[in-house]
């Protein structure tokens, strides 16, 4: 009797829960299901239209960009444009993330440009998308493809990729108002985090030379360490200084394969090695400054037990290295990840227990350690769509990558125990690296950050001055029938005529490739500068006798000038760009000034 008792007691609470929830639970629920329904239906709605505005400086798409993920993988773009899969297309809220699934996606994206012509760029922020392809323009009032298909990726040669570039890009030239569709078809074997840009031309040129001096600053200032290096071992006969070298070595490895310089400048026609680089280079990054750190806070006595493990640690990158060469990538970037983080924890410690048997000099390597591994955990989170690479884009790994190898290279100098009778000689070899660090090594010319230093003093102290961009015109059939050292000679012979046309107090700099500038305090006047500009055509015109071979380039020169056209060097290199631009359309070997271009002329796509 008891328990029946207890049952109906139980079968009333029951009931009574259910009316309750029936009466105010049930409407929640009901409401809450219209408004998942709504916001579903909001998300594979239309595509909404990107206004092109001028001047963009990297419009982000995020959120505005049609989804579709081809599951099937055979998905050609008559397929897409067809009326029952344009409906399929879903608009992500933000960022595209794709974790391990190697489904080809889709994206579709509208734009609106309401002026009459228009030069855009759609920029990619990822790196190592193996397949790429771009369909359009499409102009949606006459339903026809304003340009061919563009088809790109780590798994093409690099040429395919447009301007040369390091990032991907696709060029959108829009030739009236209107309103227009391009479509990508993307497809990786890494986890990736979608956040394409939109840029109007001229502007993305711009700022990407900004990142050519940044690239040009931080790769000068790690190879001054790496030589800063050589020199304490050749003095010293430390070994910690070569597996300091080593580290640095693959530190600077790393900037260039994150910039995309060396599949650009090493393999641009084998895109396997670039794709498997893209993971071997960190690998051994971490590897050697894992073992730098064994070495230099002497875990082997103060530290075992972390000390096997930080070398368990190093072999496993580097056995993580080879797999990648044999074309293992996902799983090896996982592993490399978890080194990273586990090297995170435990490098601290043994620096503490090293510091605590009296060992003082691990502060700066205790940072350097943060810093190393953090940058390292940025990009392989950004890799796999954990993090938004816009970290990335702002250039936060170069910095990170090159304020490590500094840091370490402070901590290396604490050890030195005769510090203060050497300080004379360190100051002046510490000048002698800022002076490499400044210096173009092939042609010995001034490089981007000499010019910057130069320009500097020169632009602060209100002092009249002139720019000269100097491209030579025909150097590309000397490189690509004679070869690289032909090529380099050249360029070498150019720079020399240069400078014996300069003044003492003027400065010559190589930009890049066949790009020379030349930095004028002496002339002014405009009949000056036109005689020095025609002496240097005459000068690099004539034939330059290489072994038994004569050849001869010519050279396209734009001038701008200090305080006239800019108030600092940014700006007189853009638009002594320009009027250098106007001479190669004009038909090369020439020159001209940027005050003679037409009125508010801010773009190529001006001229």
């Amino acid at each position: 009797m008891h328990l029946l008792a207890r049952t109906v007691r139980w079968g009333r609470r029951v009931t009574t829960a259910a009316r309750l929830a029936s009466r105010h639970l049930f409407p929640v629920a009901l409401a809450a299901l219209a408004l998942a329904a709504q916001a579903q239906e909001s998300q594979s709605g239309d595509v909404p239209v990107v206004v092109l505005t001028p001047d963009a400086r990297g419009i982000p798409l995020a959120g505005k960009i049609g989804v579709l993920v081809d599951e099937s993988g055979k998905l050609g773009i008559e397929q897409i444009r067809s009326p029952e899969v344009e409906q399929r297309f879903k608009v992500e809220p933000g960022p595209v993330e794709v974790g391990f699934d190697e489904a080809p996606r889709w994206f579709k994206i509208r734009f609106r440009q309401d002026a009459r012509i228009g030069e855009w760029l759609l920029a990619m922020a990822s790196r190592n998308v193996s397949d790429m392809q771009f369909f359009g323009p499409f102009d949606e009032s006459a339903g026809r493809a304003l340009a061919q298909p563009v088809v790109t990726g780590t798994s093409h040669p690099y040429a395919t990729r447009y301007l040369g570039h390091e990032r991907f890009s696709f060029r959108i030239q829009l030739p009236e108002p209107g309103v227009f569709t391009v479509y990508l078809r993307l497809k990786s074997e890494f986890p990736q985090t979608y956040t394409p840009s939109v840029w109007e031309l001229s502007t993305f040129a711009e700022v990407q030379q900004d990142g050519r001096l940044i690239d040009g600053i931080s790769y000068g200032v790690i190879f001054g360490l790496m030589l800063y290096a050589l020199l304490m071992f050749l003095t010293f006969r430390d070994r910690i200084y070569l597996f300091f070298l080593v580290a640095a070595f693959w530190a600077l490895a790393t900037l260039a394969m994150l910039n995309g310089h060396v599949a650009r400048y090493l393999f641009p026609n084998v895109p396997a090695i670039a794709e498997r680089i893209s993971i071997v280079v960190p690998a051994l990054w971490v590897t050697f400054t894992m073992l730098f750190g064994r070495r230099f806070l002497y875990m082997r006595r103060y530290a075992p037990v972390i000390g096997w493990i930080a070398l368990a640690l190093a072999l496993l990158s580097l056995l993580c290295a080879l797999a990648a060469l044999a074309g293992q990538f996902w799983w090896t970037s996982l592993v490399i990840a978890s080194v990273a983080a586990v090297g995170l924890m435990i490098m601290p410690i043994a620096a503490r227990q090293t510091q605590k048997v009296g060992y003082g000099t691990t502060g700066w390597y205790l940072l350097a350690t943060v810093v190393l591994f953090v940058s390292v955990l940025v990009l392989l989170a950004s890799s796999w769509a954990m993090l938004s690479p816009a970290l990335v884009l702002n250039n936060y790994l170069q910095a990170a990558i090159v304020a490590e190898t500094a840091l370490f290279s402070i901590a290396l100098g604490q050890r030195l125990p005769r510090m203060w009778l050497l300080h004379g000689q360190l100051h002046d070899r510490a000048a002698e690296l800022t002076r490499a660090a400044q210096t173009d090594p092939l042609t010995r010319v001034a490089n981007r950050a000499g010019l910057s230093n130069r320009a500097l003093d020169l632009l602060d102290s209100d002092k009249k001055c002139s720019l000269l961009i100097l491209d030579l015109d025909h150097f590309k059939p000397i490189n690509d029938q004679f070869g690289h050292d032909t090529g380099d000679e050249v360029l070498m012979r150019v720079a020399r005529r240069l400078q014996r046309l300069a003044g003492p107090d003027d400065t010559v700099a190589r930009l890049g490739g066949d790009e020379f500038a030349v930095l004028l305090t002496h002339l002014h006047e405009r009949e000056e500068l036109d005689r020095f500009a025609e002496r240097v055509i005459n000068s690099i015109g004539s034939p330059i006798e290489i072994g038994d071979r004569t050849h001869q380039v010519g050279a396209s020169i734009g001038i701008a000038q200090f305080p006239e056209n800019g108030e600092d060097l940014s700006r007189l290199m853009r638009r002594a760009d320009l009027a250098l631009y106007r001479v190669k359309r004009r038909g090369r070997n020439g020159w001209a000034f940027f005050e003679d271009l037409p009125p508010n002329t801010s773009s190529f796509a001006d001229l």
